[in-house]
C-alpha cells in the first residue's frame, strides 16, 4: 500500500511538471521569434512565383534568366548561412535578431522596386543584387530565432532547458519554415492580378517594416531580461564560491 501511495504521488507530480513546462512553453516571450521567422520565409518566397513574368514583361529575359536569379538567391542564403553562425557565437542572437528586422523589409523594399523609391532604377542588375542581398537576410532571422527561444525560456523561468522544452521548441521551429514558404506562394498567386510586382513586393516590405519594429522592442526587453538572469546568476554563484559570503547572508 505504502508503494502504491508512493508510485500516485510520484505519477502526480510528474503530472503537474509536464503541464506547468506546457503553460510555460505557451508563454508569447518564448515563441514570439516563430513568427518572425515565418514572416522571413514569407519574404524569401512571395516574389518566386512572380519573378518569371515580372522578367519576361520587363526586361524581355527568359525563364532561364528568372531561374539563374533565384538560384543566385538561395545560393547566397547556403553560403553565408555559416559565416552568420560563427557571427552569432561572437555577438549573440539578440543582435543578429536585431540585424535581420533592420535589413529584411529594406532588402525588400528594392526588389520590385518599391514604385516610391524614384530614384532606383528597375533592372536586371538590381534585381539580381537585391535577390542576393535578401538571401544575406533571411539566414539572420533563421538562425536567431532558436537561440532567443532558449535564452528567453531560461530566463524568464530561471531554470535550465528540459529536454520536452527543446524538443518541443525545435519542431515547432522546423514547422514554422512550411508554414511561411505556403503563405509566400499562396498570397502572391491571389494578389498577382490586382497589383504590379514592384508595388506588390513594396507593398509587402512596408508591412514587414511593421511587423519588424515590434520585433525590435521585443529584442529590447527580452536583452533586459536575459542580462538580468545572468546577473542574477552570477550574484548566486558568488554566493555559493564564497564561503563568507554564506554565513553572512545566513546571519543577516
Amino acid at each position: 500500500a505504502v508503494v502504491s501511495t508512493q508510485s500516485t504521488g510520484s505519477k502526480k507530480r510528474r503530472d503537474v511538471g509536464v503541464r506547468l513546462k506546457w503553460r510555460r512553453l505557451a508563454d508569447p516571450w518564448v515563441i514570439f521569434p516563430l513568427w518572425h521567422l515565418t514572416s522571413a520565409q514569407i519574404l524569401m518566397t512571395y516574389h518566386m512565383p512572380l519573378l518569371e513574368p515580372y522578367v519576361q514583361k520587363e526586361f524581355d529575359a527568359s525563364v532561364v534568366w528568372a531561374g539563374t536569379a533565384l538560384l543566385v538567391n538561395t545560393g547566397v542564403l547556403c553560403l553565408s548561412s555559416p559565416i552568420l553562425g560563427l557571427i552569432v557565437d561572437k555577438f549573440g542572437p539578440i543582435r543578429m535578431m536585431v540585424a535581420s528586422c533592420v535589413t529584411l523589409p529594406l532588402v525588400y523594399a528594392f526588389i520590385g522596386p518599391n514604385p516610391l523609391l524614384t530614384f532606383v532604377t528597375p533592372s536586371k542588375v538590381q534585381v539580381i543584387l537585391s535577390l542576393a542581398f535578401l538571401g544575406l537576410a533571411v539566414p539572420m532571422a533563421c538562425i536567431s530565432t532558436l537561440p532567443v527561444m532558449f535564452q528567453v525560456y531560461s530566463a524568464r523561468n530561471s531554470s535550465t532547458l528540459p529536454i520536452l522544452v527543446i524538443n518541443t521548441l525545435v519542431s515547432l521551429y522546423c514547422a514554422s519554415f512550411p508554414v511561411g514558404i505556403f503563405i509566400g506562394t499562396a498570397a502572391s498567386g491571389f494578389i498577382e492580378p490586382y497589383a504590379s510586382f514592384g508595388w506588390s513586393t513594396g507593398t509587402l516590405g512596408m508591412i514587414y517594416l511593421a511587423q519588424s519594429i515590434g520585433c525590435g522592442l521585443y529584442c529590447w526587453r527580452v536583452w533586459r531580461t536575459v542580462k538580468k538572469s545572468e546577473n542574477q546568476q552570477m550574484e548566486d554563484d558568488t554566493v555559493v564560491d564564497n564561503p563568507a559570503a554564506t554565513n553572512i547572508i545566513q546571519n543577516f
